[in-house]
């Protein structure tokens, strides 16, 4: 699934950022990545 898919349909369920902003593939992009880094 692509990182704009997913943040479609975050947006599409109404959840914002933490900024209170829609999501954008980057964003996502970004949280994936911390979230992977701090797994390991």
């Amino acid at each position: 699934m692509s990182l704009q898919k997913i943040a479609n349909v975050l947006n599409e369920e109404g959840i914002k950022t933490r900024f209170g902003k829609n999501w954008t593939s980057t964003g996502v992009k970004n949280v994936c990545d911390k979230n992977w880094i701090t797994r390991k």
